[in-house]
């Protein structure tokens, strides 16, 4: 059980550094965007005999960028 526990963290931390950098390269765009979704999907598994055998991890990514038209103010800049 350790060793899973050890896996999850681990996956854990690699989507919690995935998602600060693509909120930092999105939000370094020339127009930055106006709302940034990030999705992770993280699928663990297990084979387990009288100890834990072998772990694994499976995940995707998905992210959305929006930019909202801005209204004209009628100041003409």
């Amino acid at each position: 059980m350790a060793r899973a526990t050890g896996s999850f963290e681990s996956a854990l931390e690699g989507v919690r550094r995935a998602a600060a950098s693509t909120l930092s390269r999105m939000s370094s765009l020339p127009q930055r965007p106006d709302e940034i979704t990030v999705e992770f999907g993280i699928q663990l598994d297990a084979e387990v005999g009288a100890v834990l055998a072998r772990t694994g991890a499976q995940g995707h990514i998905q992210v959305q960028v929006t930019w909202r038209r801005k209204e004209d103010d009628g100041q003409g800049d």
